[in-house]
């Protein structure tokens, strides 16, 4: 089958509730394609990519109506509890957009543990690195085990906290910026766990592309994002792909200081007369605010963005809100 013919796109969401992404033909650029959905291998719905992208007709994407939503809910085929794979292709000549797995997790399934856990004893295996797990280092299966990795030696890092019990703090192994691991080869981890890190990073993508760049081919990275549902940023408006790629194109320091303002005025919540002087002293510190916020989508669309700016190639093993809606978890493949 010729390039032309293969079917050329994207999933951006892929939940239990819906398939969201962009599909076309190279060699038929205005038409609309029809799709299928399969879990695993069985056809369960069909769609037509014909909804209009802004984003794909200002990229030059045929005229941008190759956008497509496939709703999922009702389907018998995705049951509580298993692990299925879910593919997109074009009905007429079966080429695909890369597979998806999905997890679902019942109640009785997480009893005891969390989402972050169960995927791990699932999934990861081998030698990783795990980036500020300070006192709460992830759960892991006997089969794995994690170099520890932190700004900060051990001993600093129990001077700093104090209120936590020193011999609850992990050992650090490697001191370097969880960003960039600058000091870690290429391919040399079987997997990547960051709890709660990629939220205070200032240039995501370009960290993603650094975790990327120093896991092996098939592995994996397991991150734990706040979902602002249920958490401090609940107020705060979401951070969009378009933020993200401008920060890393032309450099944080663009929006720094309007990060920082919304922080004091929708976090703090402080009085108008204080937020300049806060704000100034927030940035003068350096405080490790959270620069962005994502739910389940915006993490889906911060990965595909990461793929697009950056060409590395990520497959999203598993995304998912907890259960009581604090957190989303990433299970993503390094390809």
């Amino acid at each position: 089958m010729s390039d032309a013919q293969q079917l050329t796109g994207h999933i951006d969401e892929c939940s239990w509730e819906r398939i969201r992404g962009w599909a076309r033909r190279p060699d038929r650029p205005h038409d609309r394609v029809t799709l299928e959905v399969l879990v695993d291998g069985r056809v369960v719905a069909t769609a037509r990519a014909d909804l209009l992208g802004t984003d794909l007709a200002q990229a030059g994407i045929g005229d941008g109506r190759h956008r497509f939503i496939i709703d999922l809910t009702g389907i018998e085929a995705l049951r509580v509890g298993d692990v299925h794979d879910v593919q997109v292709r074009d009905a007429d000549n079966h080429t695909s957009l890369p597979h998806v797995r999905l997890i679902r997790w019942s109640a009785g399934a997480l009893a005891g543990a969390t989402l972050a856990d169960a995927l791990a004893e699932r999934y990861l295996q081998g030698v990783g690195l795990e980036i500020g797990a300070l006192h709460r280092p992830q759960r892991l299966p006997p089969g794995a085990r994690v170099r520890h990795v932190d700004r900060l030696p051990t001993a600093e890092l129990r001077r700093l906290y104090p209120e936590v019990a020193a011999g609850d703090i992990v050992d650090v192994e490697i001191i370097d910026d969880g960003a960039t691991l600058a000091s870690v080869p290429d391919h040399s981890a079987d997997f990547l766990i960051a709890n709660n890190v990629l939220e205070h990073v200032e240039d995501p993508i370009d960290t993603l592309a650094n975790w990327h760049r120093v896991v092996c081919t098939g592995g994996l990275l397991l991150l734990v994002v706040p979902n602002p549902r249920a958490s401090e940023d609940s107020s705060r408006p979401h951070t969009s792909a378009e933020h993200v790629v401008l920060d890393h194109v032309e450099g944080p320091l663009r929006s720094r200081g309007s990060h920082y303002r919304e922080w004091v005025t929708d976090v703090e919540r402080r009085p108008a007369g204080e937020v300049d002087a806060r704000t100034a002293q927030l940035l003068g510190e350096g405080y490790p605010i959270h620069f962005h916020v994502w739910d389940e989508i915006g993490c889906a669309l911060l990965i595909n963005a990461t793929i697009r700016t950056t060409g590395r190639a990520f497959l999203i093993e598993h995304l998912a809100v907890t259960s009581d809606r604090l957190d989303t978890v990433l299970m993503l493949r390094v390809l």
